[in-house]
């Protein structure tokens, strides 16, 4: 008889930050899993809420709590939680977001048969939309760039990555850690730095196995200042790309900076971002303002990609 072999120790990273109507939920999540050989990490990244109340509850042994005096960002938490962790694999899920029961024992289970340590695994999420209720299953792939992961984390990254992902501490020392200044894009910047040095990214298909809560409501100055950074900071990835892609790229990058503009009533913002999309891919823009009629009727933004309010805005 085969002897089955045991999944792996995981550690799970939460970074928490003004979340109390969201974190037991989060947490829930974490302990209903069918894998149960894991550590939970929760930094509570300087909150102001009652958020500190809720962590002082929890009794379960796996659970511990990591503190900021004060704030340092969604990306300073992750790290946070990375230079703690005493297994050899971390999981991270956002505050507002909760797993389905088997996520993390499927993502372990698909390990077994790549010999590559220096990987991530990513798994279908539901995204649910909290400005009109509506859900859909979202599943990155790279099929449409060939298998190239480089390229499709040009200009993309779904919500729910950071919800989502598993990934080995071999992969952070190849690819570094989150970028803290990054208010948002922080895993999209990581993954697209992480495919660069030729890391190996799984995505698994099926059901989805996680839950991701998104709002379009945010801070629109938050985003289009961390789009800029995450221009500038590529820009040789970018340029290294035929000039048609790279185009391409950067103009979907500030049509997602544009509809956040368009959904939060910043209207000179949107003329401004979509002038620039103009001069990057003008077909493209002409097909997005006769859109936006559809978008105001109430079309839902199925599209939209790469970053969402964090928890306590």
């Amino acid at each position: 008889m085969a002897i089955r072999k045991q999944l792996p120790a995981v550690t799970v990273a939460i970074p928490a930050y003004n979340c109390a109507g969201t974190l037991q939920r989060a947490i829930d999540s974490v302990l209903a899993q069918t894998h149960g050989d894991f550590e939970l990490l929760i930094v509570d990244d300087g909150s102001k809420d009652g958020t500190a109340e809720i962590l002082a509850r929890q009794s379960d042994p796996r659970i511990r709590v990591l503190r900021h005096d004060r704030n340092q960002g969604e990306g300073g938490a992750r790290n946070t939680c990375f230079r703690a962790a005493s297994h050899p694999w971390l999981a991270f899920l956002d505050s507002d977001d909760e797993w389905f029961p088997g996520k993390l024992r499927v993502q372990l289970e698909a390990l077994a048969g790549l010999r590559e340590e220096c990987c991530v695994v990513l798994v279908p999420y539901e995204l649910y939309n909290l400005d009109n209720g509506r859900r859909e299953t979202i599943c990155e792939t790279a099929a449409g760039e060939g298998g190239d992961w480089l390229r499709y984390f040009l200009d993309q990254c779904g919500v729910g990555a950071g919800t989502t992902m598993l990934a080995s501490k071999a992969s952070f020392e190849r690819a570094g850690s989150y970028d803290a200044r990054l208010l948002r894009r922080t895993d999209h910047d990581w993954l697209l730095r992480f495919a660069a040095k030729g890391g190996t990214i799984v995505q698994l298909e099926g059901a989805p196995l996680a839950r991701v809560y998104f709002t379009a409501k945010s801070r629109p100055e938050a985003i289009q200042k961390s789009t800029e950074m995450f221009l500038e900071k590529h820009q040789a990835l970018f340029a290294a790309q035929p000039p048609a892609v790279a185009r391409r790229a950067r103009a979907t990058l500030l049509f997602q900076v544009a509809e956040i503009c368009e959904v939060n009533r910043r209207h000179f913002e949107w003329l401004k971002t979509m002038g620039r999309c103009f001069r990057l891919d003008p077909g493209r823009t002409i097909i997005e303002v006769m859109g936006r009629v559809h978008r105001a009727a109430g079309r839902p933004l199925s599209r939209w990609r790469g970053f969402k309010p964090l928890a306590g805005e």
